[in-house]
């Protein structure tokens, strides 16, 4: 069984195919950077009994996406699992906007759609899988400075809600994953207290249980924050 992870080098996506990994499940993944993509095929076939396939791919370019997905069906095995996380966090307000709300629609939107797409009629012919979309609590709350992104994952959500109705005869699970603040790169130098953060093992955990629910239950949305609540202007030092 197959588990398609997109944006895996790194942060949640890295970890998801971390626990993934550890419980036997053969990997298919994709980042920008080839060596990384390399590093992580050595160090997964040599700690765990799976085959990790990748390829290098800018998911923000169509193109691109058609390759990985193609890449992905010439694999001919079953796919457990989809889990569309690449993802790019650029803080910007709509009144500042500027070229970067298509970059981020591209990458943290498009890439789930076009991807989605090409592999449906695989999860259809299979009557099962779970597509999980990592979206983020800006998808489901507005914050000042975050109105580009915030629109890229609310239009996520919305991408999300609407497949899980168009799947549901299928038998195909969609979750959509809410993370709040996770001690992933985007925090690096931010001056916000790592105690402050969930660690991105919690986010995997929670997809990891979700796909291993029965075949009758569906999770539609993990909503997670950090202990403390949503991260504020205090919590900047």
């Amino acid at each position: 069984m197959l588990i398609i992870i997109t944006g895996s080098t790194k942060g949640i996506g890295n970890a998801i195919a971390n626990i993934f990994a550890s419980h036997d499940y053969d990997l298919c993944v994709t980042a920008r950077n080839s060596k990384e993509l390399e590093k992580l095929q050595d160090d997964f076939q040599s700690r765990y009994k799976v085959k990790v396939y990748f390829k290098t791919c800018d998911l923000s370019i169509k193109s691109e996406v058609e390759n990985f997905g193609n890449y992905v069906l010439s694999l001919v095995s079953p796919i457990g699992a989809l889990i569309n996380n690449v993802g790019v966090y650029l803080p910007q307000s709509i009144l500042s906007a500027n070229e970067n709300l298509q970059y981020l629609l591209d990458t943290n939107l498009m890439s789930a759609f076009y991807l989605t797409r090409i592999l449906s009629n695989k999860f259809i012919e299979q009557k099962n899988g779970h597509i999980f979309n990592i979206s983020s609590i800006a998808g489901i709350e507005p914050y000042l400075g975050g109105g580009l992104y915030g629109i890229s994952k609310y239009a996520m959500q919305g991408f999300s809600d609407n497949l899980r109705l168009e799947l549901m005869p299928y038998n195909i699970k969609v979750t959509t994953v809410q993370p709040g603040a996770t001690l992933t790169n985007s925090w690096h130098g931010s001056g916000v207290n790592e105690t402050r953060l969930m660690p991105v093992e919690d986010i995997a955990t929670l997809i990891y249980a979700a796909y291993n629910t029965s075949q009758t239950t569906c999770i539609e949305t993990i909503l997670a924050r950090p202990i403390g609540g949503d991260i504020n202007i205090s919590d900047f030092n």
